[in-house]
């Protein structure tokens, strides 16, 4: 077993950050509720709630325990920065689309690429050099994903879908 990280074992408990980022999930969740209470622009259902929860307890969970199980700051921010970036993919995919409107048969893709990389993360045992290779692999399904919708895409689609080739 390598010093960088430790799969059996609690050896990072020490996550200062723990704490206040489940407080600022619960806060993000918060505030569609009192947008709703402050005006008519923003109108979500029981259904629309429990995903922002249940990809917020993903979201926090993968860096809280990327964080536990790993004693390297670059394997730590890695992870953050993949999780943070399939969040912000499929929040958006789901609330307006990424290519079109929502109902965009391309933007179920979309919904795929990051159970690629959760795949690819566990079949290689969520080794960093496996990992990377996953978020490769992701790239290029977007970047695909890019090709396919360039014929009727606007430049902010585009650009939407180039961000997340770029992440």
């Amino acid at each position: 077993m390598s010093q960088q990280t430790a799969p059996n074992s609690v050896t990072n408990s020490n996550f200062r950050w723990r704490k206040p980022m489940w407080i600022a999930a619960g806060g993000l969740l918060l505030l569609p509720a009192v947008a709703m209470l402050l005006g008519n622009e923003v109108d979500w259902g029981p259904l629309d709630f429990t995903l922002l929860t249940a990809l917020l307890a993903a979201l926090c969970g993968a860096i809280d325990v990327a964080s536990r199980y790993s004693l390297s700051r670059s394997y730590r921010a890695g992870v953050a920065v993949a999780v943070i970036g399939m969040f912000l993919m499929v929040f958006v995919n789901i609330a307006v689309g990424i290519v079109g409107n929502e109902a965009n048969p391309l933007n179920l893709i979309f919904l795929l690429i990051p159970a690629l990389g959760i795949a690819g993360s566990v079949f290689t045992r969520f080794r960093a050099s496996g990992m990377a290779r996953s978020l490769e692999i992701m790239a290029v399904v977007q970047a695909g994903v890019l090709l396919l919708a360039w014929s009727g895409a606007k430049t902010v689609e585009l650009l939407a879908v180039a961000f997340f080739v770029a992440n």
